[in-house]
């Protein structure tokens, strides 16, 4: 597929395949080593300082990648994988060292913490992050819980966008490709008002007709349809004294598409057939043709029975406040993310009824973080803070079944969901230079969390409910239902991480380090389990 690529202020492209042309100049320095600060321990280091295995990549490295989202920065970095997740909007499957989850179901949580602007995302879905206004991007291999908490045994992806200049200047990006794609991304700086407040403002489109061709519809599947804008303020009252504010608004309207991958062996293909190439007799049952496909089919025809859109609202703020008290800085976080999801898909991907869900939930999190950080002493400096987060959530699900898994006659599952989570921790990072090349450093992070839960199950026999589209807002009536079911549960867990560290620098060039940590990821509930 080729594109052109248009770059305003930056660079001017031309993409095609592979190659690619870019008429900036390269600068002198180029070509010299970068200093890149970090601040995976939650105080600013030189990465060539830093004793922990971290990536960190680049605003230059970010604009000369044309990333669509995160997933396109993995080949940077050793042991990252990044994959989309079907089941949910912009969801995201992130491994590190062979550690991953791939679930969107918001009752499980994921093994990567990936956070913004410091404020942790608590599900998979919205992960996939475009990079266009990114500041940094540092990815931490290993268990990071004492500085990053619960759920960081595999590693963090930390990510910090770029905060107002205070000076008047606008940078876009445009993109226009085949199959529809149109992009747009744009960061826009205000001049301050009074050397004490600043404002950006940002806006990203992506828009594509979509490229699988349904042959069961006769139309192209798959679309694009998602912006993104924000709003942030910069407010520095004193020199001593900032306060950073970004306000966030998503929506996606795309759709989700399978392509039918059958071997022909299982359950959708095992119906009896008249001889080869004749549709099998069962209802409900795939059609032959559809069935036994391999790698050398085209993946991109798909037989679905009906299109699968995707509605996502999401809305967010985050506040970072950072006061400065003489050798000691003060850093408070807080982040609220709210999120609506219908998204509806066909699991079996073929042209029959057989097995299709429909799923309408809202999510929504609370986060604070307070934290002081300074040097202690001539040869002692740390950091050390209480969190707080809380997350809830409810679904209801529609989950509709030909008449094979039906006994003969279409019927329809309707489990509801209603989950939340609370998080407390309080935390210690201490590091001291025992000589001008030796330090150790030493943290400790106690976390508490409870989980309640509570699901209710039933099978719909209302004639009426003939297809997915027709499922309320709300709970199906109790009228509709021939078997009701409650399950309910609560729980809760402690834990104590630690980090162990120290580091030798052997000359200005390199530094040895050896580190040795504890991760803790929460217990909980499967949200889709109907029984204790």
């Amino acid at each position: 597929m080729s594109k052109w690529q248009l770059s305003m202020g930056s660079a001017l492209a031309l993409v095609s395949g592979f190659s690619g042309i870019q008429t900036e100049h390269a600068q002198a320095d180029d070509f010299s080593l970068e200093e890149i600060i970090v601040q995976a321990r939650r105080r600013a280091e030189s990465v060539q300082d830093f004793p922990v295995s971290v990536t960190a990549i680049s605003p230059k490295a970010i604009e000369q990648a044309f990333a669509v989202d995160i997933q396109d920065l993995e080949g940077r970095t050793p042991n990252l994988i990044i994959d989309t997740v079907n089941a949910g909007p912009r969801a995201a499957a992130i491994s590190i060292r062979g550690i991953s989850f791939e679930d969107i179901e918001k009752s499980f949580d994921p093994a990567v913490g990936v956070l913004i602007d410091g404020v942790y995302i608590g599900t998979n879905t919205g992960q996939l992050l475009n990079p266009f206004d990114f500041e940094s991007i540092e990815i931490l291999r290993g268990p990071q819980g004492t500085l990053f908490g619960k759920n960081t045994t595999a590693g963090v992806i930390s990510v910090r966008r770029t905060k107002p200049t205070g000076e008047l200047g606008i940078r876009a990006q445009a993109v226009i490709g085949d199959f529809g794609r149109r992009e747009a991304q744009i960061v826009a700086n205000a001049p301050s008002i009074g050397d004490k407040f600043a404002l950006k403002g940002t806006f990203y489109l992506q828009e594509g007709d979509g490229f699988y061709n349904n042959v069961t519809l006769g139309q192209t599947v798959g679309k694009t349809d998602f912006w993104h804008a924000s709003l942030t303020g910069l407010f520095t009252p004193t020199d001593d004294i900032s306060l950073l504010v970004t306000y966030d608004r998503m929506r996606d309207r795309g759709e989700t598409a399978q392509a039918q991958l059958s071997n022909g062996t299982d359950l959708i293909c095992l119906g009896p057939v008249l001889a080869p190439g004749v549709p099998a007799l069962a209802a409900g049952f795939a059609p032959q043709s559809e069935c036994g496909r391999d790698t050398d089919d085209d993946l991109y025809t798909v037989f679905s029975d009906r299109r699968a859109p995707i509605k996502d609202d999401i809305n967010a703020i985050t506040a970072e406040l950072n006061v400065a008290l003489g050798d000691f800085d003060l850093t408070a976080i807080t982040g609220w993310r709210d999120q609506e999801e219908d998204v509806q898909q066909d699991f079996d991907a073929s042209a029959s009824a057989f097995f299709n869900t429909r799923r309408i939930q809202n999510f929504s999190q609370f986060s604070q973080e307070i934290r002081v950080s300074g040097q202690l002493s001539e040869k002692l400096d740390g950091v050390a803070g209480i969190y707080f987060f809380s997350s809830q959530y409810d679904l209801v699900q529609l989950t509709q079944f030909g008449a094979v898994l039906g006994g003969g006659a279409p019927l329809a599952l309707n489990p509801t969901t209603d989950h939340e989570a609370r998080s407390y921790a309080g935390f210690a990072d201490l590091q001291y230079q025992i000589t001008d090349v030796w330090r150790v450093n030493g943290g400790i992070r106690w976390t508490y969390e409870e989980k309640e839960i509570i699901r209710t199950n039933a099978i719909i026999i209302d004639p009426a409910i003939t297809d997915i589209n027709t499922l309320p807002s709300g709970p199906v009536p109790d009228a509709s239902r021939l078997q009701n079911g409650l399950v309910s549960g609560d729980e809760s867990w402690d834990e104590l991480t630690w980090r162990l560290t120290t580091d030798y620098k052997i000359t200005d060039d390199f530094l040895a380090y050896g580190s040795v940590s504890r991760g803790f990821r929460s217990g909980g509930f499967n949200g889709r389990a109907n029984t204790v």
